[in-house]
């Protein structure tokens, strides 16, 4: 496990859903939005906590792989969005 600092975030990729919950199919375009999931987060980020999804804007990551799962980490400033329920 890393532990981001500085206002990083580590974060996995979700698989993207093709199918939503009322078996509607989606098309490419809606399908394709990129889910995060927080794994950690530095001690001075705000407003996002572990287990959050998120939207984030991809140009800034960093990649990493740990015991063979691709790992990103984010500035706190690249997230777009926090998916709600």
């Amino acid at each position: 496990m890393i532990k981001p600092i500085k206002g990083k975030i580590s974060v996995i990729k979700l698989e993207n859903s093709k199918t939503t919950a009322s078996g509607l199919i989606l098309t490419s375009g809606v399908a394709d939005v990129d889910r995060a999931k927080v794994i950690s987060i530095a001690d001075d980020v705000e407003d996002i906590k572990v287990g959050d999804e998120l939207l984030i804007d991809w140009v800034h990551t960093s990649k990493t792989s740990i015991d063979g799962q691709d790992l990103y980490i984010i500035n706190e400033k690249d997230v777009v969005g926090i998916f709600e329920d």
